[in-house]
């Protein structure tokens, strides 16, 4: 199976007080059949981390074994959750993000 890159964003936005948080996002697409890993056949890196405590972040991939997840913090066991689309699957981390780093989410739409 090859993945193509189709999408890459890098971008920094600012909490509420002003400090930085860097969100990086990858999205692939795996050539051949869809699978449990790869939902519509999509393969996603995407984190915002604190540049100044790069463990205080959230994380979602789709890695094997475990499918689409996510990590909050220092969590390495990761939350799988169901995917129900692309769209939503990106709603869900910048609602996460908002929460996690106390960032409006007109600012990550």
């Amino acid at each position: 199976m090859k993945a193509v890159l189709l999408n890459f964003r890098k971008f920094i936005v600012f909490n509420r007080l002003g400090y930085p948080v860097v969100i990086e996002m990858k999205l692939f697409k795996i050539s051949g059949r869809e699978s449990k890993h790869y939902p519509e056949g999509y393969r996603l890196g995407w984190i915002a981390f604190d540049p100044e405590s790069p463990s205080c972040r959230i994380l979602f991939d789709s890695l094997p074994p475990k499918g689409v997840h996510f990590h909050i913090d220092a969590d390495s066991a990761g939350v799988k959750f169901t995917w129900e689309s692309l769209e939503k699957t990106e709603l869900l981390f910048f609602e996460m993000v908002s929460k996690h780093f106390n960032i409006k989410k007109e600012e990550l739409l």
